[in-house]
């Protein structure tokens, strides 16, 4: 008899979180399993996921009845009350959704935790990715309206004994442990999220410019990046990204206007093929987020060659092992791109082996063994 599975996070759309799910159903499928998604809101379409991650999933996409709107925190633990009645019809369930607060169920249970929940509400911070921003102020409407939440999490003491709990990182597993002191760390496995390589780097075809990937959103930091182009105005960025959160990516855009910044280009909607052919033919890549759980993207650039240069915090210190290609901030990421910029050719070759080396691990078809061998 087949298994029904049932994946779970309150809101589905393309980017690094999906691609490891991506990852799951390719596993699940080959096992003639065809999962539900279950969510309140899903931004998938079938084609472009298909054309994007280059096979055909199958998967039904089940949306749970929303809520009237609800500040974010809540509408998180909302999902997880709402799903709960659900989960009975299955056999077992991943969750996607970083935390299990409010979950209620004996169906057994594996969380990928992309990044806990609990850990950015107990931070105190506004924002774990940006901590400049500094504390939340007592009224936060917009995620919850008095911190209420975090008032509850001190409650989340523990999982239910039937999650089997993963990181993606050792960065995410230290936080785990962090905000559940009560949770034994052997019991806490990492699984690198999954990274296809492909193929060769072709070394000649390589040109001293700069590649951006990743949806256009405030957490990306894409405005940084584009204030850190315009003082490089020698060296030509490329920007690619879906177009997350419009009114930010207008302000990106006006922001080349008014300061007539002449070395960038912007692709909103690449194609897969363009942006492997953009990243092909890079030799340097700039990832901005502080404390990236992980960062899928900076994996993806070293697997054509490229050389991130990157924040110095969170998880892309697993991926980035060379000290030399991480800043501290803006004026520092601007010395060491002018830095890399400089190197000769031959050193930059140098430099890509060992990262591509690290990088090994990351490998898609690794992450499928290991993940067939948890289900």
């Amino acid at each position: 008899m087949k298994k029904r599975v049932a994946l779970i996070q309150n809101r589905v759309q393309p980017g690094g979180r999906f691609q490891v799910m991506a990852e799951m159903i390719f596993v699940l499928n080959e096992k003639e399993i065809i999962p539900d998604i279950l969510c309140f809101r899903s931004r998938l379409n079938a084609d472009k996921v298909a054309a994007f991650y280059g096979k055909e999933l199958k998967y039904n996409v089940v949306l749970v009845d929303a809520p009237p709107k609800l500040p974010f925190e809540w509408n998180i633990w909302w999902f997880n009350k709402k799903v709960s009645a659900l989960l009975g019809d299955y056999d077992w369930v991943i969750n996607h959704n970083n935390t299990s607060y409010g979950l209620k169920t004996t169906t057994a249970i594996l969380s990928y935790i992309h990044f806990p929940r609990k850990a950015r509400l107990m931070s105190g911070l506004k924002d774990v990715h940006f901590p400049e921003k500094g504390k939340t102020p007592l009224v936060n409407a917009g995620k919850d309206l008095l911190n209420m939440m975090r008032w509850f999490y001190r409650r989340d003491t523990k999982f239910l004994p039937n999650d089997t709990l993963i990181a993606n990182s050792e960065f995410t597993k230290s936080k785990i442990l962090e905000v559940y002191p009560s949770i034994e760390g052997s019991t806490v496995e990492v699984l690198y999220p999954p990274v296809k390589f492909s193929s060769k780097v072709n070394w000649s075809q390589k040109t001293k410019k700069v590649v951006s990937l990743g949806r256009f959103a405030g957490a990306k930091r894409q405005l940084e990046q584009i204030k850190i182009a315009a003082q490089l105005p020698h060296i030509p960025f490329t920007f690619i990204g879906f177009i997350s959160e419009p009114d930010y990516f207008s302000k990106c855009k006006q922001f080349i206007e008014d300061k007539e910044v002449r070395n960038i280009k912007i692709l909103s909607d690449a194609s897969k093929e363009d942006l492997e052919k953009e990243l092909k033919e890079a030799w340097f890549f700039i990832h901005s987020m502080r404390n990236e759980p992980f960062g899928i993207t900076p994996v993806q650039a070293i697997e054509a060659g490229c050389i991130p240069v990157v924040h110095n915090s969170g998880g892309q210190k697993e991926i980035v092992i060379k000290d030399e290609l991480r800043y501290k901030d803006k004026k520092d990421a601007v010395s060491v791109l002018n830095r890399v910029f400089s190197k000769p050719e031959s050193e930059l070759k140098s430099l890509s082996q060992i990262l591509i080396a690290n990088a090994e691990q990351f490998d898609a078809a690794g992450f499928r063994e290991r993940f067939g061998q948890m289900i």
